[in-house]
C-alpha cells in the first residue's frame, strides 16, 4: 500500500504502537503418566527413557516444540531431544546402567547400548579390551561405567588414563583414581597389579 515508502519505514513509523518483546514464549504440553517397566514413558507416538529407579512411578512429561522434559514430584529426572518421527524409542544408555549390575548381558546385546561406545571417550574402548582377558572383565566395565553417574565423565576418562598409564586396569584401579590426591598417595603401594 505505501509503494513510495520501505519496509524498514514502515516498521519504523508502526514500532511505538507494537507490543514490546518480552522473550521467548516457552509454551508446553503437560502429560501425567506412569513410567513402563522398560524405564520408558510414552509421549505421542513415541518413548523416551528415564532412568531404572522410576519404573513404576508417577511422572510429568513436559512436551516442548523441541524438547521432552521428564519431572518427578517437581525434579528433572531425565531430557530428550523430541523426536518427530513416529513409533520410536529414543534411549539415554546412561539411564539404563545400574540394570546392567542384574543384567550384564544387556551391555552386549540391549537396545539402549547400541551407541555407547560411540558416545565415550577412546580411553573406555581400550579399557574393555583389556578387561576382557579377565574372568569378570565385563562386571569390572559395568563397575567402571557405574561410577560416571557417581563422579561424572570427565573424572571417570581421567581416571581410566591414569589406570592405562600405570599399566593395570581394574574397577578398583579405576576407583581408587578418583579418590582424592592425599587418599590416592597413602595406597600408592597398591597401584601394581
Amino acid at each position: 500500500e505505501f509503494t513510495e515508502k520501505t519496509i524498514l519505514e514502515v516498521y519504523e513509523e508502526e514500532k511505538p504502537y507494537l507490543i514490546e518483546y518480552r522473550g521467548e514464549f516457552k509454551g508446553y504440553r503437560l502429560q501425567l503418566t506412569t513410567v513402563l517397566p522398560l524405564s520408558l514413558v510414552h509421549h505421542d507416538s513415541n518413548m523416551y527413557s528415564v532412568p531404572c529407579e522410576y519404573v513404576g512411578l508417577a511422572v510429568q512429561i513436559k512436551a516442548y516444540a523441541w524438547e521432552i522434559i521428564i519431572l518427578r514430584e517437581g525434579k528433572v529426572i531425565s531430557q530428550h531431544v523430541r523426536c518427530f518421527k513416529r513409533h520410536q524409542k529414543i534411549y539415554n544408555p546412561w539411564h539404563y546402567i545400574s540394570a546392567l549390575e542384574r543384567k550384564p548381558g544387556a551391555l552386549r546385546n540391549g537396545a539402549p547400548f547400541k551407541e555407547l561406545m560411540t558416545l565415550l571417550p577412546e580411553v573406555f574402548s581400550k579399557v574393555r579390551n583389556k578387561l576382557e582377558a579377565h574372568k569378570d572383565g565385563e562386571k569390572q566395565f559395568i563397575a567402571i561405567l557405574r561410577l560416571v553417574n557417581k563422579h561424572g565423565l570427565d573424572k571417570v576418562t581421567n581416571a581410566c588414563n591414569l589406570a592405562m598409564a600405570a599399566g593395570g586396569c581394574s574397577a578398583p584401579l579405576v576407583e581408587r583414581y578418583l579418590q582424592p590426591p592425599g587418599l590416592l598417595e597413602s595406597h600408592a603401594y597398591e597401584f601394581i597389579q
